[in-house]
């Protein structure tokens, strides 16, 4: 309102400071089952301005991921979690660049355990079991390994014949989810004869007590049998069939062949 020319007036002049801008770096974290390979580590870079990019970035990164034992992660790195670092920092012009750690989770390998098929004979004793074990890695073996291997099935020696599962379990690895498939037990019709005595008489007699053998009657089975012909006191003279009877009060009798 032209009242400026009533003062004395000084012009101090202030400083505007422009500080680096904020540049954070992330370390993707990866995950691996144990026995591979590490991805290859990279970052992520959040905060550049004035639209520009990692095109203004300088230097090589350099990452570590170091064990337990201060030893650079690889295959044979157990199951765990372990930080990624960066060692060699990039740089920008008006940036000041600051990083984040990743991590590696390495997480137990998959081991399958495979029972194996199996076949027996009704009466007989379960066989010896046994298992295929896939997937092991970094050249181990059976070794790595704590327990012991189970490998169980139902049947008992008088289990009527039919299919049975044989159930593994047991085992267990720190760096390993072992996974379990049941094999079949197939029980089988065991083999049975029964054979009736040869008789005669004289025609016009009675029968006589017709009698026979029994072979192949296991597992406490009390299979019996009887015996018996057509002929009768007045059939003519002649050969007549003697036939054997099952007696199967248990119903066993299914069992066998």
């Amino acid at each position: 309102d032209g009242k400026l020319g009533n003062y004395n007036s000084t012009n101090i002049s202030g400083y505007l400071s422009i500080t680096n801008a904020l540049l954070t770096g992330s370390v993707a974290s990866q995950t691996r089952p144990y026995g591979q390979t590490n991805a290859p580590f990279a970052v992520t870079y959040s905060g550049f301005v004035n639209g520009q990019d990692i095109t203004i970035l300088t230097n090589t990164l350099a990452f570590s991921c170091l064990d337990s034992n201060g030893v650079p992660a690889g295959t044979n790195t157990g199951v765990g979690s372990y930080a990624i670092t960066v060692t060699n920092a990039q740089t920008a012009p008006y940036y000041t660049v600051v990083y984040v750690d990743g991590t590696l989770a390495v997480m137990p390998a998959d081991l399958a355990v495979t029972a194996h098929e199996a076949t027996r004979v009704y009466g007989d004793l379960n066989p010896a079991f046994g298992a295929s074990i896939t997937g092991y890695v970094n050249g181990e073996s059976s070794s790595i390994l704590s327990g012991s291997l189970a490998l169980d099935a139902s049947a008992v020696t008088n289990s009527p014949i039919g299919s049975y599962s044989i159930v593994p379990s047991g085992l267990t690895s720190h760096n390993y989810l072992v996974h379990y498939t049941n094999g079949t037990l197939t029980v089988t019709a065991a083999p049975l004869q029964v054979t009736a005595g040869n008789q005669s008489r004289f025609y016009g007699a009675a029968n006589p007590l017709f009698s026979g053998t029994l072979a192949g009657v296991t597992a406490g089975d009390t299979l019996t049998a009887t015996f018996d012909a057509t002929a009768t006191a007045n059939s003519a003279v002649g050969s007549y069939n003697i036939l054997p009877v099952w007696h199967d009060s248990a119903t066993r009798l299914s069992n066998y062949q």
